[in-house]
């Protein structure tokens, strides 16, 4: 008796990236892609319809709403499993990815047979890491200073949100917090890290590589446009 195809949605804001995905997929009798979608919302809305086997989600460099849908995915597609492409190579990306418990993460700089690999892997039920990741979690368990060591799960969401600029007020409503709530984190923050300014937690944010600058993204998407080298990688999650 042949297996039953893993019922994929695929959801990529790239166009080219999307559809060079898409037509793999359908090129194997491994796979049946139910659907292929750009917008993130769409996505999820697709994929809470069809619960399919395999998810596999964009996560864009600074896209913190990103990370929130593949939580999203996990608590209420308990069945399905996420394979994450993206960009992001910042420790809080890869950090809060294995937090929530993602099945698999590969680059979008990797090449199409680590890829292919990985989609195969995550479905199968094992997990798929590529090296990024896993040299993540090794140099935060390494890192007595490190950030997850320091700030709670909260309190690192409220830092990257103003390391990118937002005002308490547009956080409180991102997070449905009061005003006076995120004013409260931002004391926090200051006083566990000994930082008198809000210049201070960005420059703490950019310097201790918990986000990327822009300038830094910038030149990371145009360094995954133009290579496609593949590093080593690991079947197994980091070690926690």
């Amino acid at each position: 008796m042949s297996k039953k195809p893993w019922k994929t949605v695929l959801i990529e804001r790239q166009t080219l990236l999307r559809n060079l995905l898409a037509k793999m997929l359908r090129l194997t009798s491994q796979f049946e892609l139910l659907a292929e979608v750009e917008d993130a919302v769409e996505g999820k809305a697709v994929c809470l319809q069809t619960r399919p086997d395999l998810v596999i989600l964009d996560v864009s460099v600074g896209r913190m709403e990103d990370i929130e849908l593949a939580q999203q995915l996990i608590q209420q597609l308990p069945m399905s499993r996420i394979l994450v492409l993206s960009e992001a190579k910042d420790s809080f990306t890869l950090y809060r990815l294995h937090q929530i418990g993602i099945h698999g993460f590969v680059e979008k700089d990797q090449s199409l047979e680590v890829v292919e690999e990985a989609l195969v892997e995550v479905a199968s039920g094992r997990n798929y890491f590529t090296a990024t990741l896993c040299r993540n979690e090794e140099q935060l368990r390494l890192d007595t200073q490190a950030f997850s060591k320091i700030l709670t799960a909260k309190e690192q969401q409220i830092l990257w949100y103003v390391a990118k600029g937002w005002t308490s007020k547009a956080i409180a409503r991102r997070l449905n917090m009061s005003h006076r709530t995120v004013e409260t984190y931002r004391y926090r923050l200051m006083e566990k890290l000994e930082i008198d300014s809000m210049a201070g937690l960005i420059e703490f944010a950019y310097r201790t590589g918990f986000m990327l600058s822009e300038e830094s993204a910038l030149a990371l998407r145009q360094s995954t446009r133009e290579t496609s080298q593949t590093e080593p990688w690991a079947r197994s999650p980091p070690t926690k």
